[in-house]
């Protein structure tokens, strides 16, 4: 942060090129570790659960954020995507659409996100756990 400030590192050219970059390798390093065997058999209800919680998300997103609290469209699109995807794709989609002032809102959101979607989930688990199995 503080080199990032000085004069040399402040003229440098390419940093967006740069960032995509290693954006573009993370989801290829993500995408490496899966194993397709256990893909195929898990992919139906993977991806019937993804498919509900995608739309599900969305609308209450919009309907909420989008309907009832106003939110510029901007600011929803990158936080519905920070929620859906986290805050790397937000990020990703922030800087493609060309919108610099909403990356630390992706980042941000993403990682709000991930703290209260953990919680959830470990309670939900054990909730699921404690009355159903």
């Amino acid at each position: 942060m503080i080199i990032a400030n000085k004069t040399k590192a402040s003229e440098l050219v390419g940093n967006e090129e740069v960032a995509m970059y290693l954006l573009h390798m993370f989801f290829t390093a993500i995408g490496a570790i899966a194993y397709i065997p256990t893909i195929i058999r898990a992919g139906p209800y993977v991806a019937l659960w993804v498919f509900v919680t995608i739309y599900v998300s969305v609308i209450i997103h919009y309907l909420v954020a989008g309907k009832l609290v106003k939110v510029d469209y901007q600011t929803l699109e990158i936080t519905a995507q920070a929620a859906i995807g986290g805050p790397t794709t937000a990020l990703a989609l922030a800087l493609a659409l060309d919108w610099p002032g909403l990356a630390v809102t992706a980042i941000i959101t993403g990682l709000i996100g991930y703290a209260i979607g953990n919680y959830l989930g470990i309670t939900g688990a054990y909730i699921v756990y404690k009355f159903l199995g």
